[in-house]
């Protein structure tokens, strides 16, 4: 149909390390350690109509994959001071042109 769109999104993250010096994670430093590597997949859908108006409707993070993209120096966040990522989530939107 020439009104309907959709997108497929597949996002991999290889691990890394948060310093240069390799260093393993310690309770007295959080902030340096290893970043596991993680996945994610969105999709979206999306329909036009009247000619100026449309609506978006999409979920991020499908397969609702636990994963955490930094490290911060406080214990305060799960694990050994980790900022986690965001868990699976739903949007819609209404857009138009005028």
């Amino acid at each position: 149909m020439k009104n309907v769109s959709a997108t497929f999104y597949y996002s991999s993250v290889g691990g890394s390390w948060s310093d240069a010096n390799n260093s393993s994670a310690s309770n007295a430093n959080p902030s340096v350690g290893y970043v596991s590597p993680y996945n994610l997949l969105d999709f979206a859908i999306g329909y036009k109509f009247l000619d100026k108006y449309n609506i978006r409707i999409g979920v991020n993070n499908i397969t609702d994959n636990k994963y955490f993209t930094r490290r911060t120096e406080t214990l305060v966040y799960l694990g050994n001071g980790v900022l986690p990522g965001d868990g699976r989530s739903f949007y819609i939107t209404l857009g138009g042109k005028f």
